[in-house]
């Protein structure tokens, strides 16, 4: 989190995935460190959701015909 505060990114929350994130305990845990509100995602995978998520967005920037993460 300090690297993205020193390139200038900022967060209003966080959001993760996978088995810790079932864990109200865990979220706590993550928000007490990072001092941000944590959100779990509705799908409880994010990394098999994501991938094609990311092709998409990789093949249309490879075609030059950008889209939008909403479009995805």
């Amino acid at each position: 989190m300090e690297r993205l505060v020193d390139l200038g990114i900022s967060a209003d929350e966080l959001r993760i995935s996978g088995g810790g994130a079932k864990s109200a305990t865990m979220r706590q845990i993550v928000s007490d460190i990072f001092g941000l509100p944590v959100i779990g995602f509705k799908i409880s995978e994010g990394a098999a959701f994501g991938s094609p998520i990311q092709a998409a967005w990789t093949n249309s920037k490879r075609r030059e015909n950008r889209c939008r993460s909403k479009e995805l």
